[in-house]
């Protein structure tokens, strides 16, 4: 619901292929850039926010999963796979990675490796799309489309990126807010 709100962009949804495969979960196209979005609900356990010794399952099993899954639809648009036909061609793909609360120094290559070839990917919380989304949406494709002109760059924080930008109104947090009695 979030991504609906960029008015700038063409939402759709994830596609299964090969019949018994998923792609990413959305796919943002803009005229400048297609942003695959992967979305992941996994948080990081409490032993692996202070660095125990499960954090590199815990960044695989997340992260991981979802840099791949990336990877491989970005693989099949390029190539034309005929489920993803649709898609354009003529512009650059972006991965971003979604994660419901904020993985924080995740978002370089000692972490989260790059591998040859692989698309840009940008990992963000969901609190991060909720602001994006709230700023001038005509400049998020230009975004994304910069981002895509740096090949091999893997610290990309898009929070970063967005403390430059003033946020407006977000038409669904607002909605959540007033069905709180508090806000009667």
């Amino acid at each position: 619901m979030q991504l609906g709100l960029c008015e700038t962009a063409h939402l759709l949804p994830e596609r299964a292929y090969d019949r018994d495969k998923k792609s990413v979960d959305f796919f943002l196209v803009f005229s400048e850039v297609t942003v695959l979005v992967e979305a992941k609900a996994t948080p990081l356990t409490m032993i692996s926010r202070m660095g125990g010794e499960t954090l590199n399952s815990d960044i695989a099993r997340a992260l991981g999963k979802g840099v791949e899954q990336l990877n491989v639809t970005a693989a099949l648009v390029e190539r034309h796979h005929r489920d993803f036909v649709d898609l354009p061609t003529d512009r650059p793909l972006v991965g971003l990675l979604v994660t419901l609360e904020p993985y924080y120094a995740c978002d370089n290559d000692l972490v989260c490796r790059a591998e040859p070839g692989s698309i840009p990917i940008v990992i963000c919380s969901i609190g991060d799309i909720e602001y994006l989304v709230s700023t001038d949406t005509e400049t998020i494709g230009p975004m994304f489309a910069g981002i895509a002109r740096e090949v091999g760059r893997r610290d990309w924080s898009l929070r970063e990126l967005l403390s430059k930008r003033r946020a407006g109104k977000n038409r669904i947090l607002d909605l959540a807010w007033n069905q709180y009695q508090l806000s009667r």
